[in-house]
């Protein structure tokens, strides 16, 4: 085994770690959160095939390294379906589409796990999935088989059917930055998925592929619970994991450069100050990443201002932001992804913190969402 890919066979134990850490995220996210079940199916999925995938790394034998691979692609259906209807809840696809989409998906699932089955149990694990396997530098890789066509037809018709509706959305709503982060890293990680797949023709990206992946997943985390309120022990293990990333992507940038390490191995300063300086940028890229962000623009002198003469959190700084921008109730719930007991304790913090501190008693009777809204406008004019 060739030691400079020492580095790259912890990748994915490393993004396997990462996915534990999101999934105790979702864990502690509170309850009744929008794309919850979801996304624990979807870190369900890679955490199951981040740990195959090491295991096939790794394998001392091509049986072993076969057995793995039957395994990943369990994981994958799982990882497959959910991103499906996590694209669709993205886009906000109606719920009767939604259960069609779905029965089709889960057809094609049911379809292929029975092939998956009886390829592994009952037949030689020729001409189906699996057809012999592949001896690259960086490990065992079986070659494809007539069911890997499936398998295509299968990614074909989610790929199709998640763009086209996150698409629409994205037409409809310019506004919706935060969707269009989202799906143009759900654009990268099917970019690294197909070099993922290819392989099993022989080609040698799988580690690229690969690589992507344990990075991707995590940004998508990051990026969709940026804005969000989160519980304390939900805002660390979300820390936790893009420690983890970090060191992830520390270890692809050693492998891709494994050749001119190779040449000042034996030069312990010059490996150790490599090492370190990427690893110091790789925090610091997810330190920025998984921080909340500080608003800019119009919104960014209030913002100083509730913050530190107020005493507002960030999350209820947003709050003041989306109820300056005419959001209703509903509309910040589905921005914050918050539940509604959430947002009548973020906004009964608020009312105590500004309105209930500079009006009479007598006009607190009245509804407070509107008196916040003219409150910060007066805000705003005195500044």
């Amino acid at each position: 085994m060739d030691h400079r890919f020492l580095y790259f066979y912890i990748v994915p134990f490393a993004a396997l770690l990462a996915d534990i850490a999101i999934l105790i995220v979702l864990y502690f996210s509170g309850e009744r959160r929008q794309s919850r079940f979801t996304l624990t199916m979807f870190y369900v999925g890679i955490a199951g095939w981040n740990l195959y995938l090491f295991l096939t790394y790794i394998a001392p034998t091509p049986e072993q390294a076969i057995q793995n691979l039957f395994y990943m692609y369990t994981f994958q259906l799982l990882m497959t379906n959910s991103f499906l209807l996590f694209s669709l809840e993205l886009s906000k696809t109606s719920i009767p589409t939604i259960e069609k989409i779905m029965k089709i998906s889960l057809f094609f699932s049911f379809v292929w796990y029975i092939l998956l089955n009886y390829s592994y149990f009952f037949s030689s694990r020729n001409n189906l999935f699996i057809n012999g396997v592949n001896k690259f530098d960086w490990g065992f890789y079986p070659n494809a088989g007539y069911g890997s066509y499936i398998t295509n037809l299968y990614w074909l018709f989610v790929f199709i059917v998640s763009f086209y509706y996150l698409f629409v959305y994205i037409k409809n709503h310019p506004e919706d930055k935060r969707v269009k982060i989202i799906t143009g890293i759900f654009v990268l990680i099917v970019l690294a998925s197909i070099t993922n797949f290819v392989a099993l023709w022989g080609f040698n990206t799988l580690p690229i592929g690969n690589a992507a992946d344990a990075v991707l997943t995590t940004i998508l985390a990051a990026i969709y619970f940026r804005e969000q309120y989160l519980e304390n022990k939900a805002k660390f293990f979300l820390k936790v994991s893009g420690i983890i990333s970090a060191i992830a992507l520390t270890l692809i940038i050693i492998w891709i450069f494994s050749d001119l390490i190779h040449v000042i191995y034996e030069n312990k300063f010059l490996f150790f100050l490599f090492a370190v300086i990427t690893s110091f940028l790789s925090l610091l890229f997810f330190n920025i990443l998984f921080s909340p962000p500080v608003p800019v623009g119009s919104f960014e002198k209030i913002y100083e201002k509730l913050r530190k003469e107020y005493g507002l959190t960030h999350q209820e700084a947003m709050i003041c932001r989306y109820v300056l921008e005419n959001k209703d109730r509903k509309e910040i719930l589905n921005i914050l992804n918050i539940s509604g007991n959430t947002l009548k304790v973020q906004l009964g913090s608020i009312y105590k913190k500004t309105i209930e501190k500079h009006n009479n008693k007598s006009d607190l009777n009245r509804n407070k969402f509107p008196m916040l809204k003219r409150f910060l406008e007066e805000i705003i004019s005195n500044l």
